[in-house]
């Protein structure tokens, strides 16, 4: 009796074993990831990290393959539906381009108030996220990670830099939306609205006079051939925001989850450290190739902040339902 009982026992652990151990000729799960960076850019560089890190936790049995332009399944206004579909297992666009969905995502754009390295850390785990999350989730998004990409800005210009915000006075400036269009306006600037690829040409052509960038897409759009000045300063930030399909995390095993999140949080961490050091050295490219930079003071910032943020607040209180509170919710300095 007590043999049989043995004999049973380790027939049921032998077969929780083989239940539970991969098969041998068992598919690797494939995740793919479109996103909006240049193919020479940092978030590019840390999304093939976080592609060897998670093959590398889940030996293999996740496969993560990362679709730059033009290597790219559907075009950029369509990814967010193809992800919510499935036709796409996950994407990473800047914040400011979830807007015409979920317009709290403009918080970043309001100049000077969300530029502090200690706010970009909280970010994440704050309030301000959590209340996104729902909204993300009811498109059919579930977050994965927000990756930093700057906070170091460049206000380029034709032969000199601009420093006070009378400077602004009919040039026509290049904005990534409307929103970042209304503290523009307040300094009797003209917007217009470009996606970074379009800016080169623009100056070429002779339709645009300035750009609202960061220091390292500077370098990466080559604008110191095209732009003579500009003006380094803390006017806005921005993440690359890394977003999934629910069902397709959800039905991935225990250790593959697993996989997945630990390389997302060790991205998460690391994207700050790369994007800081990219930012500094960005300015001595530029430099080194001839731009002339003007480091914003702090009394500059000062005046650059009453003329600007004002307008973008009022703007945003008019955009956003309960807009003020969910300021409120943003980590503070």
């Amino acid at each position: 009796m007590i043999s049989g009982l043995r004999t049973a026992a380790l027939v049921t652990a032998l077969a929780v074993l083989v239940s539970s151990a991969p098969a041998a000729d068992a598919q690797p799960v494939t995740m793919r990831i479109q996103h909006s960076a240049p193919l020479v850019h940092q978030i590019t560089l840390a999304l093939h990290a976080f592609a060897q890190d998670v093959e590398a936790r889940s030996s293999g049995e996740v496969v993560v393959d990362i679709l730059t332009r033009p290597r790219t399944l559907v075009p950029g206004g369509e990814v967010v539906a193809a992800v919510a579909s499935g036709a796409l297992e996950a994407a990473a666009i800047p914040n400011f381009q979830w807007t015409d969905a979920i317009p709290e995502m403009n918080f970043s754009v309001i100049p000077y108030l969300f530029t502090d390295l200690a706010q970009i850390r909280a970010f994440s785990t704050s309030p301000a996220a959590e209340l996104l999350e729902d909204q993300l989730n009811a498109l059919g998004a579930r977050t994965l990670i927000w990756m930093h990409v700057t906070r170091t800005s460049l206000i380029t210009s034709q032969e000199r830099p601009i420093v006070a915000p009378a400077d602004f006075a009919g040039l026509r400036v290049r904005t990534v939306n409307e929103f970042a269009g209304v503290p523009l306006e307040a300094v009797d600037a003209v917007p217009q609205r470009l996606g970074a690829g379009s800016v080169y040409a623009a100056i070429e052509a002779g339709t645009l006079d300035a750009i609202t960038t960061d220091v390292a897409s500077a370098v990466g759009l080559r604008l110191y051939e095209v732009q003579g000045a500009g003006t380094v300063a803390p006017y806005f930030s921005a993440f690359y925001h890394l977003f999934v399909n629910p069902g397709w995390l959800d039905g991935l095993s225990a250790r593959q989850r697993k996989a997945v999140d630990d390389a997302a949080a060790a991205l998460e961490a690391t994207t700050v450290t790369i994007t800081e050091a990219r930012a500094a050295a960005s300015i001595d490219v530029l430099r080194a190739n001839g731009m002339d930079l003007h480091l914003q003071t702090e009394a500059e910032q000062a005046a650059w902040r009453a003329a600007m943020q004002p307008p973008a607040l009022e703007a945003f209180a008019r955009d956003v339902p309960d807009g003020e509170a969910f300021l409120a919710l943003l980590p503070r300095e």
